[in-house]
């Protein structure tokens, strides 16, 4: 993600495509730049040994335009306040106006593209 502000459609989408899945099908390892949260800005460039599967984690995963790509779909579902306990616990106090602007953002993203609906999985991740 770049960020807070991250557009989760198409942006987000392009940058796994061709990070990530490009390469996997070409046979290369992917590659892609880690994002770090307190400088605000991709940092380090990561690269991942090739492998038969990929696990693609957070919210770009459930994309539509990554579908065609997904054998397997998992929506891990919890109650907002847990997650927003568990990333504050993590990361800091100091991103609760933050995350709590993301929740809504990403709440938006799930119902205009039936992410949920699409998952061929449902768990809960509380606990």
């Amino acid at each position: 993600y770049d960020g807070w502000s991250q557009d989760l459609d198409r942006e987000l989408a392009e940058r796994i495509e061709t990070s990530i899945l490009a390469p996997l099908r070409r046979g290369s390892a992917p590659q892609y730049r880690k994002y770090d949260w307190h400088v605000q800005a991709f940092t380090d460039l990561v690269t991942v040994p090739c492998s038969q599967y990929v696990i693609l984690d957070g919210v770009g995963s459930g994309n539509p335009l990554l579908r065609e790509c997904v054998t397997l779909a998992i929506w891990i579902e919890s109650d907002s306040e847990s997650l927003v306990d568990r990333v504050l616990d993590r990361d800091g106090e100091q991103l609760r106006a933050d995350l709590l602007r993301w929740q809504q953002h990403e709440s938006q993203y799930f119902a205009a593209h039936d992410v949920k609906k699409a998952a061929d999985l449902h768990l809960r991740g509380d606990g």
